[in-house]
């Protein structure tokens, strides 16, 4: 095994926490081009094992994957403009006024998480087809913090190659 030194560990240009940027298709006005996200937790790959008992052995193989998720952390502004945007996501797209409940299709919005650089230039960008998969709440408080949500989102398909 070779040992490190210092210059070695210098050499590396280390990975920031906040090299990313989020957007919505169809995200309501003033957020069209951008979006309010302070945090993201983006599940990039899952594998489940099968476990089976052999003699006086158990062995674990590979099976599967478990359901992909992106959880959303963002601000919303005055006029309350993405949670009434998510609200009516939920209740009008998805749910039709409560008369049924639409294709998946219908369900999912367009949602690219990227990576950036140090320099702000783009690594990469993986593209979601999601829906919000939460009981959504208001949440007031005497207290003068910006307004925050966190929002999970069933990612339904992905779009390869971006």
């Amino acid at each position: 095994m070779a040992v490190l030194n210092i210059e070695q560990i210098r050499s590396v240009e280390w990975g920031k926490k906040y090299l990313w940027d989020v957007k919505f298709q169809g995200a309501p006005t003033p957020f069209t081009d951008w979006f309010p996200a302070v945090d993201v937790d983006e599940g990039v790959a899952s594998l489940n094992s099968y476990s089976f008992n052999s003699q006086m052995s158990t062995h674990k193989v590979p099976m599967g994957s478990s359901l992909k998720e992106v959880k959303l952390t963002f601000y919303d502004d005055e006029s309350q403009t993405l949670i009434n945007w998510i609200r009516d996501w939920i209740n009008i797209e998805i749910l039709n006024n409560g008369e049924f409940v639409s294709t998946l299709d219908k369900c999912v919005k367009l949602l690219q998480v990227t990576k950036l650089t140090s320099q702000r230039t783009i690594l990469q960008t993986a593209s979601y087809h999601v829906y919000p998969e939460i009981d959504l709440a208001f949440n007031g408080s005497s207290h003068s913090d910006a307004q925050l949500y966190t929002v999970p989102f069933i990612v339904a398909g992905v779009i390869l190659g971006t």
